[in-house]
Parts: C-alpha cells; sequence; structure tokens
C-alpha cells in the first residue's frame, strides 16, 4: 500500500509521541519497520536541509551583494 506524504508524516508523529516502542507501535499500526525507518531517514534528512537553507539565508549566503 502507497500512502501519500500526510499520513506518512503522521504516522512518523504517532511513533515519536507513543508510550510504546517504535516496533509496538509499528506492529500496531501495520507498518513494516524498514518502511517506516526509510521514511524517516527521508524527512530526518529533509528537516536537516531546511536548517541549514534557513541558516544559510541568514548569513547571506548564496545571495547576491
Amino acid at each position: 500500500m502507497r500512502y501519500p506524504a500526510s499520513e506518512k508524516l503522521e504516522i512518523i508523529r504517532i511513533v515519536e509521541q507513543s508510550q510504546l516502542s517504535a516496533k509496538q507501535t509499528l506492529d500496531k499500526l501495520g507498518i513494516a519497520r524498514p518502511t517506516f525507518y526509510r521514511w524517516y531517514d527521508l524527512y530526518l534528512r529533509a528537516l536537516a536541509l531546511r536548517h541549514w537553507r534557513i541558516g544559510a539565508q541568514a548569513k547571506g549566503v548564496g545571495t547576491a551583494s
């Protein structure tokens, strides 16, 4: 089954906020751990890139003088 980005984000948030272990939460949701961790890796990379871009903009990196 393919999940839209909005559902993937919701699943990531559910797993992050759950009192259960990630494995237990994913088992209850019926999501395979390799699938989840692939999504999570892409999510963390996107956050890091966004953070870097915001920092670069604040410093004026990559802008014409």
